[in-house]
């Protein structure tokens, strides 16, 4: 895990989790950087980039090693206090990126740096819509992502090709800062919630409540402001999690079952918290990691091997090195072809078994094994 973060003197920083400083980092800007930097795989390339706004007028993308994104910076009217959100709001499969500006317009660029068709879109406020960050989610049951940002004494809510969305912007009694989206009282629904300076408003919205349907539900992402943005996988939910609430004294447990799907999911490592909040108010919340990591075994691998056998089948494995982990969940023999001598598999996964054995009557033999380095 690593913590990037931006600063008055006109960098953004990055550090591992051991506080030793990120190669490539820091980065300059022109000028200071308020804006908190979010991540996410905006080209595709399989590695975080780091995206943040400025005072210099520019939104930076920078590659997890310090360079420049083709197409980036981008340059606004003024200077940038918000922070960006990230989202795929034209369901290509490509990220767009969202950020407000002291010009009083809300921007959205491609992840190649071109300008989404329709934006910029512009406020009633030049000064407050600066400050704050769009929250991405399909509130008005379209199928489409709409983008929602509060300013001024509005809330303002648009379509993705930057059309109105119908009955907004919403007034208020004072200025607003950034939206959250949600599902707070239970009806299934998606809720639009923001704090004003004089009260927290709430309206009810036609879109289902679906995780699918949030791209950015909130400033930085998520409620535990991670800032970090992960594609949503093409079957569906990959995690569920029962029950999702009940009643507990005490003292007392109780067994949660967490289950996982991979069916129709990309390659890929995906992560997710699950919170466990109380009605307690004094109470913190509980926040528990979940990372889930999606391959497709190549032919030529142990595991494609098993994957394909049938239970009661033998595998006889060539000559050679494997590097993988292998995940047996039924009745095999897997032999090498020449013995141990000859046949060597080192595990790709530090800290996995080379062999996971989840059946009875597997018998594995004349391998060499090593831990991974």
């Amino acid at each position: 895990m690593e913590v990037v973060v931006g600063s008055y003197d006109n960098k953004v920083y990055a550090w591992h989790h051991d506080g030793s400083t990120v190669k490539g980092w820091p980065r300059t800007t022109g000028d200071g950087v308020v804006s908190s930097p979010v991540l996410g795989d905006i080209d595709g390339d399989g590695d975080l980039e780091i995206v943040v706004g400025s005072w210099d007028d520019k939104v930076y993308a920078w590659h997890h090693d310090g360079s420049i994104v083709e197409g980036w910076p981008k340059t606004t009217g003024r200077s940038i206090w918000s922070s960006p959100a990230l989202g795929d709001m034209d369901k290509d499969g490509d990220i767009e990126v969202f950020i407000c500006s002291y010009d009083g317009k809300v921007y959205a660029w491609h992840h190649n740096g071109s300008t989404v068709k329709g934006w910029p879109k512009t406020t009633d406020s030049d000064i407050y819509s600066s400050y704050y960050s769009p929250a991405l989610g399909d509130i008005d049951g379209s199928g489409d992502i709409e983008i929602v940002v509060g300013s001024d004494d509005k809330v303002y809510a648009w379509h993705h090709d930057g059309s109105n969305v119908t009955r907004w912007p919403k007034k208020t009694g004072d200025y607003v800062p950034s939206p959250a989206l949600g599902d707070i009282d239970g009806d299934g629904d998606i809720e639009v919630v923001v704090g004003s300076y004089d009260k927290v408003y709430v309206w009810d919205c036609s879109g289902i409540y679906n995780l699918n349907n949030i791209e950015w539900g909130t400033f930085h992402h998520d409620v535990m402001r991670t800032g970090l943005y992960e594609p949503k996988p093409s079957g569906g939910f990959w995690l569920s999690v029962y029950p999702t609430s009940g009643t507990l004294e005490p003292g007392n447990q109780t067994n949660i079952t967490v289950t996982f799907n991979t069916t129709g999911i990309p390659p890929g490592e995906y992560h997710v918290n699950i919170t466990i909040t109380s009605n307690d108010p004094d109470e913190n919340l509980l926040s528990i990691p979940v990372k889930l990591r999606v391959t497709i075994p190549q032919p030529g691998s142990i595991q494609y091997a098993v994957d394909a056998a049938s239970p009661g089948d033998t595998i006889i494995v060539k000559d050679g090195t494997y590097t993988e982990n292998v995940y047996v969940n039924k009745r095999l023999t897997i032999i090498s072809e020449n013995g141990s001598a000859n046949c060597t598999v080192q595990a790709a996964e530090r800290s996995e078994d080379v062999f996971h054995i989840a059946a009875d009557y597997v018998n594995i033999s004349g391998f060499t094994i090593r831990r991974a380095y």
